[in-house]
């Protein structure tokens, strides 16, 4: 069986995509969708996680917690965007007695 993929061409936009993190323990807290409707240039957001599910150690390289997708006029300003919401996405979890945030 043979799929086709259709591709929309944008003359002058250019667009990609960042993984969030994801760490070894149970989420206590996690960004989700809405926390990033102000920043400019997002198509998409997913957020696979919630608060209470147990995360596993990462096993692979398509291990994560989200993904973003954002558009822009120049490939700088895609990957500024990107790296924005990366530093604006929360993800703590709790393992044993500790901690860890990142934010």
């Amino acid at each position: 069986m043979r799929s086709s993929i259709s591709l929309q061409e944008k003359p002058g936009i250019y667009t990609g995509v960042i993984c969030f993190p994801s760490r070894k323990g149970i989420v206590r807290n996690i960004s989700n969708p809405d926390d990033f409707c102000d920043f400019p240039g997002i198509i998409e957001i997913q957020i696979i996680n919630k608060p209470g599910d147990t995360l596993q150690d990462m096993n692979n390289t398509m291990t994560r917690t989200g993904i973003a997708v954002a558009e822009g006029d120049s490939a700088e300003q895609v990957r500024t965007r990107l790296m924005d919401l990366y530093s604006a996405f929360v993800l703590e979890v709790e393992h044993e007695h500790e901690s860890l945030v990142n934010h």
